[in-house]
């Protein structure tokens, strides 16, 4: 997951405004970090998920990014594995609604590469 490039790791529905000519504009950069390009691609899994796509959908989408579809699948599975284990500590510290719900669209999300690395 080591890389140079800029993570926003926090890009969700509020920090992604669309301007009235449809431009995008990424806001609150408070959690900024470096990484591989993809692992901000994995961060958008849970928005991906609870925007109504199903897992085998959002990997369809992340694959069209040279980044998500060049990481080795080992690397994916561990960040995926660790993204679902963050949202679940969350879960138990904060239990409101919607880290409940990150956590548990996190899970589906794991369950779901165990159940493709199974075939």
């Amino acid at each position: 997951m080591a890389g140079r490039a800029l993570l926003h790791c926090d890009l969700n529905p509020g920090n992604v405004l669309i301007t009235p000519d449809g431009r995008a504009v990424v806001v609150d950069w408070a959690l900024t970090s470096f990484g591989a390009p993809w692992v901000e691609l994995g961060l958008l899994i849970p928005w991906l998920l609870r925007d109504g796509m199903a897992p085998t959908q959002a990997a369809e989408w992340l694959e069209q990014f040279p980044s998500w579809a060049s990481a080795p699948d080992h690397h994916i599975d561990l960040f995926s594995r660790c993204l679902a284990e963050q949202w679940q500590i969350q879960e138990k510290r904060n239990p409101q609604a919607w880290v409940v719900e990150l956590a548990d669209l996190t899970s589906r999300w794991e369950q779901y590469l165990e159940s493709r690395n199974q075939r």
